[in-house]
């Protein structure tokens, strides 16, 4: 991921999803946040994370990095784990 970030910051990645554990379902990436340079219509990673924080919807130890399609975050903690935060019926579960 840091790689993509220093050569791309945010995008698209290639492959687009990966295989979580226990047999779910693929989860589909639509684009990295931006670390830096977010045109007016976009948000940039720190933004989502303020933004998220200050509203309730992400918790303080979670940084949101990239969406999937349904506009669900995918973060990362401060020990490097990644976690899908999804949206369902208005609550993140």
């Amino acid at each position: 991921m840091k790689v993509f970030y220093l050569q791309t910051n945010g995008g698209t990645p290639e492959p687009d999803h990966w295989i979580g554990d226990n047999d779910f379902e693929p989860i589909y990436v639509s684009g990295f946040l931006k670390m830096k340079d977010a045109s007016p219509n976009e948000s940039s990673l720190e933004d989502t994370y303020q933004n998220g924080v200050s509203k309730g919807i992400i918790p303080t130890h979670l940084l949101p990095f990239a969406l999937d399609w349904g506009n669900n975050y995918i973060c990362i903690d401060m020990t490097g784990k990644v976690f899908f935060w999804r949206q369902i019926h208005g609550m993140m579960i």
